[in-house]
């Protein structure tokens, strides 16, 4: 039994001490390939990315077992050791000395590594509850004006699925739970805020996460992302998959609708409502507030690179001052209101404003909005100046 435990830790370590620099040659790979080819289509650029990430978990695997071999014979185990033949397997690539020095840490790297995997599971635990909770959750029949457009585009989509289609409460961005029997979910608030072609638009998105399998595809994801926790580059290739799984449902809706500026304006109202948690097992249509402003961008064929950092920080340079140079040369004058209900269920209206710019036509709504409670400010400073004069 003691061989056994001695032969695991070492073929762990060992796995783990590879994994790192396999990931690193397999993403240096993947993102060379996408350096190269910038206009590479969003559904090669996901494959190729989870075909990576599958390759660095596979990778580990046949490291593990190559490495992990049970005892032949009652007097390796009475002696707790492998035999020398057995030892120059995984001791080949690295000098004997250097080899036992390492080999000296497996056990805390082991132990490490073991905690990290149960609190991985316990996360998941967490999100597998909060989901389930969604799923069977109070729900409401969505507006009748809805169904037809929800029939015609599971048609158009070709999906065989039993897809349901509630209005929630408890959610505050449309997502899609479930793979053999999928549900989409969308906020209640979504049923006054959106027009028709927008509630279009943000579903053809949900069911291309159905047509695409994204569902199965996210919780094989999530499972390599649990046992390899520990390598950066698998995080990174995840992080890539779900930009790229974004970009081409995004794509998708393009094909369909073909409105992006229809489509942008819905994902700035989704951000507006959404709350900033959702379910890690769940498929939504928004991601954080920096991808989805790159995913608008890249809707209305602005060219951006999310990848590079300079370039990030250039273009939220050049936003910030673009909305001060809207705010300070032509802020909208607004009276304003003290009903608070009229303030809540006031609508963005995106709809026909004349910019010059698309970066302006994205922020316009946002820009409006800053200047009328900045306009509003100013006249009650002077109001209450006057007063006391």
């Amino acid at each position: 039994m003691e061989a056994i435990v001695n032969n695991l830790i070492k073929a762990t370590g060992w796995s783990i001490f590879h994994s790192l620099w396999q990931g690193a040659i397999i993403y240096g790979v993947l993102v060379a390939a996408i350096s190269a080819f910038p206009k590479m289509d969003a559904k090669i650029k996901h494959n190729m990315a989870y075909g990576a990430l599958c390759l660095i978990f596979l990778g580990f695997c046949i490291t593990f077992f190559s490495l992990f071999k049970l005892p032949v014979n009652s007097i390796e185990i009475a002696a707790g050791q492998v035999s020398p033949v057995k030892q120059s397997e995984y001791l080949i690539h690295l000098p004997q000395d250097m080899s036992s020095i390492t080999e000296n840490f497996f056990p805390y790297l082991v132990s490490i590594y073991s905690i990290g995997i149960l609190f991985q599971l316990f996360v998941l635990g967490i999100g597998y509850k909060k989901l389930l909770d969604l799923k069977w959750a109070d729900r409401t029949s969505v507006p009748t004006q809805w169904i037809p457009v929800f029939e015609a585009m599971v048609a158009k989509l070709h999906l065989r699925q039993n897809i349901e289609f509630y209005l929630s409460s408890r959610v505050n961005v449309p997502l899609v739970i479930g793979y053999i029997k999928p549900v989409v979910l969308f906020p209640i608030a979504l049923a006054s805020q959106l027009d028709i072609k927008q509630v279009e638009a943000i579903l053809i998105h949900e069911l291309s996460h159905i047509r695409r399998n994204d569902y199965l595809l996210n919780l094989i994801k999530t499972g390599i992302e649990t046992i390899l926790f520990f390598n950066p580059f698998v995080w990174l290739g995840g992080r890539l998959i779900n930009i790229e799984r974004e970009h081409a449902c995004d794509d998708l809706v393009l094909k369909f609708t073909g409105s992006p500026l229809t489509y942008a304006h819905a994902l700035l109202k989704l951000e507006i409502l959404k709350n900033k948690t959702t379910p890690v097992l769940s498929m939504a249509a928004t991601g954080n507030e920096q991808h989805l402003y790159q995913r608008i961008k890249r809707i209305t064929d602005m060219k951006t690179n999310y990848m590079n950092a300079k370039q990030q920080i250039l273009a939220i340079t050049l936003t910030i001052a673009t909305i001060i140079s809207l705010a300070w040369i032509s802020p909208e004058k607004k009276a304003p209101t003290a009903n608070k209900e009229n303030q809540h269920s006031k609508k963005i209206d995106v709809e026909g404003i004349a910019i010059k710019s698309k970066i302006q036509t994205l922020l316009a709504p946002i820009v409006g909005e800053d200047c009328d409670n900045d306009h509003i400010k100013t006249d009650t400073t002077k109001k209450k100046t006057n007063s006391k004069l």
